[in-house]
Parts: structure tokens; sequence; C-alpha cells
């Protein structure tokens, strides 16, 4: 009887599992398609470059250290014509950086995996 129990609610179910899942569990389908449309929208002016990325710092002394901004390793002996660093503490970067769009020298001081934005100077984690 139990069996006989169980193939009926299984072949109730039947019809629920022919239906397609739905692409999102938060999102209707214009949602998305709004979200999908300002994904495929064209960056703000700057792009990439408008955004300063700090992922991490490796202090050993004041002259032997490395931090990777823009995914790249900076040491004290790194030159990059955009990018100086100033300082460089166990906590922070302090460093001068030119502006994409302006051309004007900003200084800015970051923590591990900090973001910031030059053309709004909004600094984000």
């Amino acid at each position: 009887m139990f069996r006989f129990i169980l193939a009926i609610m299984l072949l109730a179910t039947l019809p629920a599992l022919a239906e397609p899942m739905p692409r999102s569990l938060f999102f209707s389908g214009d949602e998305l398609a709004q979200i999908n449309a300002a994904v495929a929208e064209e960056p703000l002016a700057g792009g990439k470059d408008a955004a300063l990325r700090l992922g991490a710092i490796m202090y050993l002394a004041p002259d032997r250290w490395t931090v990777w901004l823009q995914d790249r390793a900076f040491r004290p002996d790194t030159r990059d014509e955009r990018i100086s660093i100033v300082s460089v503490t166990p906590a922070s970067v302090t460093l001068t950086v030119t502006s994409p769009l302006t051309g004007q020298r900003q200084t800015v001081t970051l923590h591990p995996n900090q973001s910031y934005n030059l053309l709004t100077g909004v600094s984000s984690f």
C-alpha cells in the first residue's frame, strides 16, 4: 500500500517536473533582461583604467616589500609611468597616480582589497 501511495505522489509531481526551471530564483524574466542589458552597456569613460585596486601587501622592512596593484607586483625598484609609490606600511600604501582622463596627479592611500575610482573619488572594499 505504501508503494502505491508513493507512486501516485510521484506521478502527481510529473507535470511540475516537466516545466522548465526558472533561470533565477530571485529575479523575474523582465528583471533578468534589464540586468543583462545594463551589464552589456558600454563602461564609463576611463573604463578599467579609472579603477585602482590594491590586492595585497607583503611587508618585510621599509625597503623590502611587495604590493599588488592592478594585479601587478610593485617593489621598491618598480617604475611605472602612471603610478608612483610614496610609502608602504604593513597596513596601507600611499601612492600618486595620474588620472586617465584629466592627466592630473592624485595622492591616494589604499588598504589591502580596497579599490579607488579615480573619476569619482569613491573608495570601496
